[in-house]
This record gives structure tokens, sequence and C-alpha cells, in this order.
């Protein structure tokens, strides 16, 4: 394989791997918006889209409250794979609070920031749905879940002022990428560590600021790929 003078080569931000097969894994870049999207290796990456191939809900078998769970429908693209923990931790008559849990641990709340409520429905950026009041009224510890199994995930440049999960880094591209309008493209990312690489050679969105280049650095390093400055670099044979 050639590259033109101004090319990266793939990997060439890596001072250091452990394990390049555990480290690195295959991605789908999402086909460009009005033109094509071209990302160079060590663009930083966050998740673009996703499709979802279903969302299961059920309640618990121990509950006292009898309400069921209408259709959950994927929400924005904070939608994870597995089990979503829906726990009620305040009663009410023909009501009730319920917290959400996502897959990773984290808590899910709607668009307006609250917890899901009974007879209401509930809207996220993961999912939507509503738990309907039944004729016996849930009670603390009742619980219900959803089940999310993903068919794709597509990924691309991460955007450091966005709130709709692109601004949430998972990796750095490993390789230069050209996804055509509309048309996804096949890539390789380094997604976990042992690593180390070269903080100059990572590719930020163009409107990142001091701040914002910090975070998406200390989002890869919770991921345990350390950025840093003045190291060298690591050549791969392709």
């Amino acid at each position: 394989m050639t590259f033109t003078a101004d090319q990266k080569r793939p990997g060439e931000f890596v001072a250091r791997i452990v394990d390049r097969d555990y480290s690195l894994d295959e991605i789908i870049i999402l086909g460009g918006v009005g033109g094509s999207r071209v990302l160079e290796a060590g663009s930083i990456l966050a998740e673009l889209a996703q499709t979802a191939t279903s969302l299961t809900e059920t309640e618990g078998a121990g509950n006292t409250g009898d309400g069921t769970m209408g259709t959950a429908t994927q929400g924005g693209f904070l939608l994870q794979e597995g089990r979503y923990e829906l726990q009620c931790v305040a009663a009410a008559a023909n009501a009730g609070r319920f917290i959400i849990t996502a897959p990773d641990g984290t808590r899910v709340v709607s668009v307006d920031g609250s917890d899901l409520t009974v007879a209401v429905a509930f809207v996220s950026e993961h999912f939507s749905v509503t738990l309907a009041d039944g004729a016996a009224d849930f009670i603390v510890g009742d619980e219900a879940y959803v089940d999310v199994v993903l068919a794709s995930q597509k990924y691309g440049l991460y955007d450091a002022s966005a709130e709709d999960g692109s601004q949430n880094v998972i990796g750095v591209l490993f390789n230069n990428v050209t996804a055509l309008e509309s048309v996804d493209h096949k890539g390789v990312a380094l997604v976990r560590g042992p690593v180390i690489v070269n903080a100059a050679m990572l590719t930020h969105d163009a409107g990142a600021g001091v701040a914002e280049k910090a975070n998406a650095l200390a989002q890869l390093e919770r991921l345990g790929i350390l950025s840093r400055t003045g190291v060298g670099v690591v050549h791969f044979a392709f």
C-alpha cells in the first residue's frame, strides 16, 4: 500500500501498544452527508448513528404492581446493547417513580431530566416507553426491564459541542478512511488500551477549544488510551 506525502500511515500516531489484536476493532464509518466524510488516521471518534434489532420489554415476575409497559422505541444513539433496569423508588396511587439504569451502570433520565413516572410517556436519548398504571399500584422495589440488541453502530469524528451522544469519545481511527456520500465504509479503530498515543498527531473536532480537547483526551484515558507529547511512533507494516 502506498501513501501520499501528506497522508498519515495507519497507526502512525501510536507510540506504544501492548497487544494490537486486543486494542483494535473493525468499525463502520458513517457515509458522508452532503459530500464525502474524509477522516485521517488519528481522528478521535464518536458514535454518530445506530440501528437496534430489538427492544424487548418485561415486567418483574415478583412485582406487586400489575401495570405493563408499552412498546419501547429507539431514541437517540445513546442506546446501549444489554439490559436496562427500571426500579420503583417512590410509590403513589395510580402513579410511582422509577429510576432507569443503563447496561453500563449509568442513570438514564428523560430529555427534560426526569425519571420515569408511571402512566407518563418517558422520552430519552436512549429509548421511549410508557409504563402503564394497572389495577394494583406499584410499590418500592418493583422492577421492569428493557433488553436491547443492536444491529449496527456507525462512527465519525466526535462533536465537542454536541449533547446527543456524538460528544462521547469511543476511540481513535487507526487508518485513513473516505466514506462517500451516503455510503458507509469499513475502518479500524483503536478502542481500548493499554496504549500510548502521540497527542500532537490526533485530530480533534474543528470547533474544540482547549477545554474540549482536554475532555476528549480524558475520555480516551478512561479507555486505557493515554496521550503524551514528544513520544516516538510505531510504524506498522500492512
